[in-house]
């Protein structure tokens, strides 16, 4: 077992820097997989399939964005309270991303809106798996201690 992360500034700054790392990487893999998918639907729907999935993958941005910028705010807690953190911000970005869709889906595709979500989000997973492949710090190794 780990012992929790406390105040200390030295791992809290490290995890913090990382936590703006990944998510920068993150955003940018998420709009660079959902700018096909919005060219494909103004392509093959016109005007208000594409911006259906522009708006699919904005909110998809945002939300995780913001469930991101928690997980950079939660960095210096310890390791359970950062935990239900992230519980706590997926479920929430879940609901409102439900939400989103089903208050839009009468004025705009549902179809286009969940694909904008949904490369957004395929993008966002891979930008997290690259920044981590690049970040070279064993972040679950037990034994590793923090700079």
């Amino acid at each position: 077992m780990t012992a929790p992360l406390g105040p200390g500034p030295p791992a809290g700054r490290w995890l913090r820097g990382l936590g703006w790392r990944l998510g920068r990487t993150a955003a940018l893999a998420a709009v660079v997989a959902a700018a096909p998918t919005v060219v494909i639907a103004l392509w093959l729907g016109h005007g208000r399939a594409g911006l259906a999935a522009a708006l699919g993958a904005a909110v998809g941005v945002a939300l995780f964005s913001l469930g991101q910028l928690a997980q950079i705010v939660s960095a210096r807690w310890n390791v359970h309270a950062v935990l239900a953190v992230a519980f706590v911000t997926y479920g929430v970005q879940l609901a409102a991303a439900a939400a989103l869709i089903g208050a839009l889906a009468g004025r705009l595709s549902a179809t286009w809106l969940f694909v904008g979500l949904a490369a957004a989000v395929v993008g966002w997973v891979v930008g997290l798996i690259v920044a981590f492949r690049h970040a070279r710090q064993p972040v679950f190794d037990s034994l590793f201690e923090t700079p």
